[in-house]
């Protein structure tokens, strides 16, 4: 394929999805479709994926990511297309400030402990 025939995108997801794993999910669907690009988080609930490569399998992916399920909850998706750049050799995760690539992990981690105390719960009564 050549670069005229790939594709550039700007994804902007807003919703619940920071401390949810969100960008795990986003990295593993690109690979699967072997797409380029990377996702950051932007602010507390908002998350930037630049993705590149064929436009049938960028469409894939961006369909797939509503389907991402709990604990994400998307609200909303922005979709921008931009000329077709080629820096990216792979898709990667880009990484916050240490602290606060922590606090997501804890956020994370405590979500999953309540969500596994809350179905105890309900198979114990």
């Amino acid at each position: 394929m050549s670069a005229s025939d790939k594709k550039h995108y700007q994804i902007l997801v807003k919703g619940k999805i920071r401390g949810a794993g969100f960008r795990n999910y986003v990295e593993d669907i690109a690979d699967s479709l072997e797409l380029t690009g990377y996702v950051r988080n932007q602010s507390s609930q908002e998350v930037a994926i630049v993705i590149e490569g064929e436009e049938g399998t960028i469409t894939a992916f961006i369909q797939s990511i509503p389907n991402i399920s709990s604990p994400v909850k998307i609200k909303s998706l922005e979709v921008t297309e931009y000329p077709y750049s080629g820096k990216n050799s792979e898709f990667t995760i880009m990484r916050s400030e240490m602290m606060d690539e922590f606090i997501d992990g804890f956020d994370s981690i405590l979500y999953y402990l309540q969500s596994i105390n809350q179905k105890l719960d309900r198979v114990l009564k």
